[in-house]
């Protein structure tokens, strides 16, 4: 069986029910073939071996992708701040995505909204009473859970017996207080809060953005992209389960006659994209939501997962989200559109590309390369001096600088080692390209090429118009 569970939809529109159901069983039979479904386990590629949690979080430290934050001062769980690679490789993802999703699409815009909302939106969405997680407490050590992520009733920290069964609803929104008039004084609590997602934006202003844009005939599409907030109750697995995470949403709205074909397509579209990206496919499946865990604007759900190494868990959700939102802003939807939302984790998106790119076949392939898709690689080639000597240096410079102006691609110099342990290094943070500068640079001015996958020479040499030319092939390929 491939869907392991009943779609179960809800909204006014009983047509509409049956036509989302019958359009995520499609979905996931077309976009995945015969692909398990989440109750069963997926067979990694024949051979492959994948790093831990330990091993990426490690690379990441070592070589500046990914850092605790405020770490000199004790940390705050839940909460990384990216490094020089770390910042190039997550802004190239979202350049990616935005290019294909909202760039490549004729009807499709973009909107940035506001970080901070107030009460009386979040009120109106339905999140101050339902964007709750069930929380419960060891009477042991007095730590506190999120319930449905325990593996049985013994704590986790010390061992001792937990009643699941006394679960409590915790609200994730963070809340603050805008303006200068303390609490105390007549301010009032939280009279706003940090957003949990940016799609609310999109729906607040669905009008104006209809109206100043034009769009007045479905389907269209409104992307945002941006920083949310959560209070998780338990932030863990590094970049998998943070309080603060960039997501990056597209709202399609279509006709309710529409809505099947549309969430059909939109899935088959977001696997194909991901799938795109990575090695290793049997690392993908879908997961259909039961009516109990969708969320409240939601009619139906499905997740696109990826195997981490501490198991399944959701990269890419695609929602139907109705008219719900629109409604509950008070916006005029004269065209009665519905909307299906693709919701993309950035972070999570991160944690699956180094984990993929880390892994490799046994054993056919070297260790300690970062096989990262050329177009999302933080460092996209290297210009290395064979020798300290005899001006190659100085010409490494010069490539590397004519190169990063002609490509605007990011590039290095490096000159420290031996010449082999600067491969190793390039490989290690993923860089496709090698180029040389040898003894012959200084009669014709052309170098050496070596490939990051391959390990191996090109068999012609390189002049640096050519060198700028290879790496932009590389990268738009």
């Amino acid at each position: 069986e491939y869907m392991g569970t009943t779609v179960c939809a809800r909204g006014p529109d009983h047509m509409l029910r049956r036509a989302v159901a019958a359009s995520v069983r499609s979905a996931a039979a077309r976009a995945r073939g015969a692909r398990p479904s989440s109750s069963a386990s997926s067979l990694p590629q024949p051979g492959r071996i994948r790093p831990s949690l330990d091993d990426v979080v490690a690379l990441s430290k070592a070589r500046g992708f990914v850092f605790q934050s405020a770490e000199a001062h004790g940390g705050l769980r839940g909460m990384y701040d990216y490094g020089p690679l770390g910042a190039l490789l997550k802004k190239n993802i979202k350049d990616l995505w935005w290019r294909d999703f909202v760039l490549r699409k004729p009807n499709v815009w973009g909107i940035d909204g506001a970080l901070l909302a107030p009460a009386k939106l979040w009120d109106a969405t339905g999140h101050l009473r339902e964007f709750v997680d069930p929380l419960v407490s060891c009477g042991g050590c007095r730590k506190r859970f999120r319930a449905d992520t325990l593996a049985s009733a013994a704590c986790p920290e010390c061992g001792a017996s937990i009643d699941l069964d006394r679960t409590v609803p915790f609200n994730l929104l963070f809340g603050t207080h805008a303006g200068s008039t303390p609490p105390a004084q007549g301010g009032g609590g939280a009279n706003s809060y940090l957003r949990p997602e940016t799609a609310q934006s999109v729906f607040s202003n669905a009008d104006a953005v209809s109206r100043t844009a034009r769009l007045h005939a479905l389907p269209y599409g409104v992307a945002s992209m941006g920083w949310a907030f959560r209070n998780e109750i338990s932030p863990r697995d590094f970049l998998f389960r943070t309080r603060a995470f960039e997501q990056a949403e597209l709202e399609w709205f279509c006709a309710a006659e529409d809505v099947a074909a549309t969430f059909e397509g939109l899935t088959a579209e977001c696997v194909q994209w991901l799938e795109g990206l990575l090695h290793d496919k049997s690392a993908v499946r879908l997961h259909t939501h039961p009516k109990s865990s969708l969320a409240h604007y939601s009619d139906a759900c499905i997740d696109i997962e990826y195997e981490f190494p501490f198991g399944w868990g959701e990269l890419w959700g695609v929602a139907c989200r109705g008219d719900f939102d629109l409604r509950a802003h008070g916006q005029r939807n004269e065209l009665n559109a519905r909307v299906i939302e693709p919701s993309l984790g950035i972070d999570r998106l991160v944690l699956a590309l180094l984990c993929d790119a880390m892994s490799r076949t046994a054993p056919g392939q070297r260790e300690g390369v970062l096989r990262l898709d050329p177009r999302i690689a933080p460092v996209k080639f290297a210009v290395l001096p064979l020798v300290k000597r005899d001006g190659q240096t100085e010409a490494a410079h010069r490539a590397m600088a004519e190169i990063r102006r002609t490509t605007a691609q990011f590039g290095i110099h490096d000159d420290a080692g031996s010449i082999g342990k600067r491969y190793r290094r390039a490989d290690e943070i993923g860089t496709p390209l090698c180029f040389t500068v040898d003894a012959q640079t200084a009669a014709d001015g052309t170098m050496t090429l070596r490939d990051r996958d391959s390990g191996t020479q090109r068999e012609r040499r390189f002049s640096v118009q050519e060198a700028a030319a290879e790496v932009l092939g590389l990268v738009r390929s």
